[in-house]
């Protein structure tokens, strides 16, 4: 049996769990052969035939396609939507997929991503007319979905999530057709070493040797992607632990660069400082590649492993560190629990709907719901409509629509005032007026309005505004105002970040409580070592086998 495995392969968690869960099939089973199509990345055929190189148990069953690609587009500055798009078309193999599956003819195509590009690689299997079965597998990252959401999967033959938690969210949008949890896999490469042999690593070779021996030390190796990781909150908690222990010989390793510390927006570095002035001296910072036995001597040089993130599809960091006997500060979001179950202490978190914290959610007064549109009325470009209201100012909406964000029924826009207008109140901060474009399946969109209460004059004139030339112009429907309630319950995705003094207050309990530290970190171990390739590869062998049986019967019939 043929496969076409698509994913990524080199350095994400998604490589991690195909190259485990790979190994994991053909340990089982040897008779399939497996073709890899290397996405999201810039890199060609040799380099991935090197970098894959001893990665497989099985490497005569291993085939590696690498989508072509265009230097003179991969160079493209990243400075607007048509670029982005080329760009993403290269390396994602979306010009490529079609000659790769008719040079091929896999049996079973298996698509390892994101939910909004695994519909793009559907179409195209589909474009190429050859027969074979499509099996999206895709981790959820956070919760509250659109109804409707997931409803493009429900063409899938089938539908494998990571975890328990994915499933329950997909399901809650609507989703009709079976859906298979398949566990991602851990690799066993990562075990317990010594401290004092782990400290040993290069990165700690400006701390004095009795210091490093005796050292308390905590670790965040997560990407600093600020839109999901919040590397932020780590540093946060430790300037809080370290200004109430003030005299911890305490280390925090994370890996960003010092010049682009966090890389979050409104977040000042300088204010980390102001909590604890020392806190340079105590950090850490990883901004090179590691290699795999550099990893799992990183990982147990420290004395305890944090994710801040606000939702994770897996979380692998946390399960390989785990292996190696320590212990976790994990956020009670998406399979946090799941996976560790009661190993851990899990920490209180905060809800953000959008980008706007769920308490806050009660002092905001009204929301506008202003249209809904059909993408097809939208041609790319940028549209923009002045509002002028009660003839005292005028507001601007701009409408930005592209090919590929109308491809993905999406658009984006923003509501701002124009740079003469001074609210009544004494202030022009745009802050102060949040404006969302949501997603309307399968075609739409809608925008609101929502202000406070200081604003109250603005919502009571805006909504006697005429849209008809709106209407005529993008052939949309104007809505009436809506709660807040209602909003919420049409499903906004819910991000849930974890409050950065229960993080503070966890530090400072393995701090005092070694033994605990220790104890912890063991049962950790104890529940990550069930998330094995050998379980694992069985249980999609058996999913696999469904369809050879009934290709077996198909062909009696």
């Amino acid at each position: 049996m043929k496969i076409l495995w698509i994913s990524d392969f080199g350095g994400s968690g998604y490589s991690t769990a195909s190259i485990e869960t790979i190994n994991g099939l053909l340990e089982t089973d040897s008779n399939f052969e497996i073709y890899l199509f290397c996405i999201n990345n810039y890199h060609d055929l040799e380099f991935h035939t090197k970098l894959l190189n001893g990665s497989f148990s099985h490497p005569d069953k291993i085939h590696i396609f690498v989508p072509e690609k265009n230097a003179d587009v991969c160079n493209m500055p990243l400075t607007d939507e048509f670029n982005k798009k080329l760009i993403i078309n290269e390396i994602m193999g979306f010009n490529d997929l079609g000659v790769v599956i008719k040079s091929i003819e896999p049996d079973i195509c298996i698509i390892l991503n994101d939910n909004k590009f695994i519909e793009s690689y559907y179409k195209l299997i589909k474009k190429s007319k050859i027969n074979t079965k499509i099996i999206a597998y895709m981790p959820v990252d956070c919760h509250i979905f659109a109804p409707g959401t997931f409803n493009f999967l429900e063409k899938y033959d089938k539908v494998l999530t990571m975890s328990n938690f994915a499933k329950d969210e997909i399901m809650k949008t609507g989703f009709r057709n079976e859906i298979i949890v398949l566990n991602h896999p851990i690799p066993n490469v990562f075990k317990p070493i010594s401290k004092s042999e782990a400290r040993k690593l290069e990165i700690y070779a400006n701390i004095n040797k009795n210091d490093l021996e005796n050292a308390f030390i905590v670790l965040n190796f997560n990407d600093n992607t600020p839109e999901r990781k919040h590397i932020e909150l780590t540093v946060k908690a430790f300037a809080i632990f370290m200004k109430n222990n003030p005299d911890a010989n305490a280390f925090l390793v994370i890996k960003a660069k010092r010049p682009t510390l966090l890389g979050t927006k409104n977040v000042n570095y300088d204010d980390y400082l102001s909590i604890y002035p020392e806190l340079n001296k105590k950090i850490i910072y990883i901004n090179k590649h590691l290699t795999t036995d550099d990893i799992k001597y990183l990982y147990n040089s420290v004395n305890v492993a944090i994710n801040t993130s606000y939702g994770e599809g897996w979380g692998l960091i946390a399960c390989e560190t785990a292996l190696c006997g320590i212990p976790q500060i994990l956020p009670d979001n998406t399979c946090h629990k799941e996976i560790f179950k009661e190993s851990c202490k899990l920490i209180e978190t905060e809800t953000l709907l959008g980008n706007i914290k769920k308490e806050d959610k009660k002092n905001v007064k009204n929301i506008i719901l202003l249209f809904k549109g059909v993408k097809d009325h939208l041609e790319s470009g940028i549209h923009e409509v002045d509002i002028v209201v009660n003839n005292n100012f005028k507001l601007n909406m701009s409408i930005l629509v592209s090919e590929r964000i109308s491809n993905s029924n999406y658009a984006y826009g923003m509501l701002k005032l124009t740079d003469n207008f001074v609210f009544n109140t004494g202030t022009n901060n745009l802050e102060d007026i949040k404006v969302f474009i949501r997603k309307m399946a399968p075609y739409g969109f809608l925008i609101y309005v929502e202000t406070d209460e200081t604003f109250k004059f603005l919502y009571d004139e805006i909504i006697k505004f005429s849209w008809e030339e709106l209407v005529d112009i993008y052939n949309i429907e104007q809505l009436k105002t809506s709660s807040i309630k209602s909003i919420y319950e049409s499903g906004f995705v819910e991000f849930r970040l974890p409050k950065v003094e229960k993080i503070a207050d966890m530090i400072e309990y393995y701090y005092k409580n070694p033994d605990k530290a220790l104890e912890d970190g063991i049962k950790c171990q104890n529940e990550i070592l069930y998330y094995n390739k050998e379980r694992i590869g069985k249980e999609l062998k058996n999913i696999l086998e469904g369809f050879r049986i009934k290709k077996r019967v198909e062909k009696v019939i």
